[in-house]
């Protein structure tokens, strides 16, 4: 890691060769310390195995978004002492849609985003360890961008999951629009050929054709084959499509459904029923009563599912997410719909299939169906999920949904479309502090000042060495350090010698 102590203040006098005979003293030009972080050479991915076990860990996860600009930013609602808030924002703009996973094999999660023009990037916003370039820091955390790549034509979906042999790391699902047929799309699976599997190198292990737009993604191993399946909705035309990575890297569309009846508006994959090991395929579906508009299924082998659950809803809803609000292993389902306004029926609610008893949450919303997707997560770090709703002005947090539906609001400009939760600093970050912010040495000509200290520490992880190396910006000959680089905890004594100065 690299980072920057700037010790620079106004100058409050000028250095000169020939100084007056009779000036006593003198305040040295602003000199700024750059103190390169060297936190060790970076490791492979799968050195990391326990990415929990530093002084610091972070079990609180954050909101990752997108604002109306089509930045990429970070929401952290809580952050252990001593630790600053992640506020990555991204450098450019331009994104529709991001999803996060731990790509780089290092115990936390990165974002990778697609733009509308194609391009896809993957963030790490959170750099615990390793050098990184010292002028990627906000609110002191530094971040880098590991990759950058244009897909062949216009983005519409991005999601991470696992689809090759290396259990450490995720790959990334990328879908775009056929530059051939601008109705029908590719779906194509990025994955890293070789150690150490940083996430800076990502080839194509695959890509399928499809005939409709993809409209929403989700990803999880259904059949326990031992990588993800792949399980896509297109919205417009109602269709379902699940796909299973077989031999040759070849991605086959083994469950099809399809109704411009009852048609499909959106997927999930999660444990929404803990007795079983594999997740379920959570689905939705515009079909009023008796038809289910959820559908609960379970894979069966070998190219079925079965309904384990369903639910007649009126309104139907249009999204649906997932969160384990109890902590007990099982996910439940929250889902989003539009209700006229005046109408009394909830526009976020529950629903749940597994060990936990039912319990009410149902709430309003605004009456203008301004909310539009959802999100589950740990945000505080007591081992249940909380949620997030987003709209155009922000989002609306439920900190305990399992018992009620108290909420607050956090008022920001989103693109009404993009919320995920993931661990971005599980592993905290080392910080590198000073306790002098500014230097004021003075010394009469031909002699040399009385030192200053300066303490380094790691304010983050006291017991965590975080190495360091010091160089004067500019080059100036007359600053004496008493050395140049160590280990914190540290002190460096800082001098002025004036002795080859001499008076005009």
């Amino acid at each position: 890691m690299a980072g920057v102590y700037d010790c620079t203040k106004r100058q409050s006098g000028r250095i000169s060769p020939r100084l007056p005979q009779l000036a006593v003293a003198m305040v040295l030009p602003a000199v700024l310390i750059a103190v390169l972080l060297l936190l060790g050479v970076r490791a492979p991915a799968r050195a990391q195995d326990d990415p929990l076990a530093t002084d610091t860990a972070n079990i609180e996860d954050e909101i990752v978004y997108i604002d109306a600009a089509g930045h990429i930013r970070v929401f952290d609602p809580r952050q252990p002492d001593n630790v600053p808030p992640v506020a990555f924002r991204s450098p450019d703009a331009g994104w529709i849609d991001a999803a996060v996973g731990d790509v780089n094999g290092d115990g936390d999660d990165e974002i990778v985003a697609i733009g509308e023009n194609g391009l896809l990037k993957v963030y790490d916003p959170v750099i615990a360890s390793g050098p990184v370039p010292p002028e990627n820091v906000i609110n002191g955390i530094y971040w880098e961008e590991l990759y950058a790549t244009i897909l062949p034509n216009r983005a519409l979906l991005v999601d991470t999951g696992n689809f090759d042999a290396e259990p450490t790391t995720d790959e990334i699902v990328a879908v775009y629009v056929d530059p051939n047929n601008a109705t029908s799309s590719f779906v194509q699976i990025y994955y890293q050929p070789l150690a150490p599997f940083d996430g800076r190198t990502w080839l194509p292990l695959t890509d399928v054709a499809a005939s409709e737009l993809w409209s929403d993604v989700a990803t999880g191993n259904l059949d326990g084959a031992g990588v993800d399946e792949l399980a896509l909705v297109n919205e417009d035309l109602g269709a379902l499509r699940v796909y299973r990575l077989e031999g040759n890297n070849v991605l086959n569309p083994f469950f099809i459904s399809e109704s411009d009846t009852k048609p499909w508006s959106d997927v999930a994959i999660g444990n929404v029923d803990n007795e079983l090991v594999l997740p379920e395929l959570v689905a939705v579906r515009n079909a009023a009563p008796p038809l289910p508009a959820l559908v609960v299924q379970r894979y069966k082998s070998p190219d079925a599912f079965e309904d384990v659950g369903t639910r007649e809803l009126l309104p139907s809803p249009r999204v649906v997410f997932l969160a384990d609000v109890t902590g007990n292993g099982d996910e439940e389902m929250y889902l989003l719909r539009d209700v006229p306004a005046g109408d009394a029926r909830p526009r976020l609610f529950i629903s749940n299939l597994g060990i936990d008893g039912m319990f009410a949450f149902e709430v309003p919303l605004d009456s203008d169906n301004g909310y539009r997707y959802g999100a589950g997560g740990d945000i505080d770090g007591d081992g249940k999920d909380e949620l997030a709703v987003v709209r155009d002005t922000g989002f609306k947090i439920f900190e305990s949904p399992e018992t009620n539906t108290n909420s607050y609001t956090v008022t920001l400009e989103t693109n009404a479309r993009t919320i995920v939760m993931g661990n971005l600093d599980a592993l905290g970050k080392d910080r590198l502090t000073a306790d002098v912010t500014r230097f004021d040495l003075s010394v009469n000509a031909g002699k040399q000042s009385s030192a200053q200290q300066l303490r380094l520490t790691n304010l983050t992880r006291p017991n965590n060495p975080v190495r360091y190396d010091i160089r004067l910006l500019p080059q100036v000959s007359f600053i004496r350090l008493s050395q140049i680089s160590g280990d914190t905890p540290g002190t460096v004594s800082l001098t002025a010698d004036a002795t080859e100065l001499l008076p005009a």
